[in-house]
């Protein structure tokens, strides 16, 4: 990474850094990824799972519910990581709850 840092840029040596350490960390993520699901799906398939996942919030009140395709790899997500949103109505409740569990993991 350091290599990166040296280059002969107009640029700030602590915009390459950053650069490098945000891909490195992005790359560490999708291999734990892979790892997590048993790589037995592409990085590039995750990728376009993940990023086709969406939520329709039915109101401001009640919460969401999945508009994507349950697939092969939906279901091994959600068996991954120990929630379900491909069939089950979540409320902003829920979705609170998840997401103070999951920063507590830290």
């Amino acid at each position: 990474m350091w290599a990166i840092c040296s280059c002969n840029s107009s640029a700030p040596n602590y915009v390459w850094t950053t650069f490098a350490e945000t891909s490195y960390i992005r790359l560490l993520v999708y291999r734990l990824l892979e790892k997590k699901l048993g790589e037995e799906f592409a990085c590039s398939e995750n990728l376009k799972t993940l990023r086709d996942m969406n939520m329709i919030l039915l109101s401001k009140d009640s919460g969401c519910i999945p508009s994507y395709k349950r697939t092969k790899l939906t279901d091994a997500l959600h068996s991954a990581f120990g929630f379900r949103t491909d069939y089950e109505f979540i409320s902003k409740a829920d979705i609170r709850a998840l997401i103070k569990e999951t920063m507590q993991k830290k």
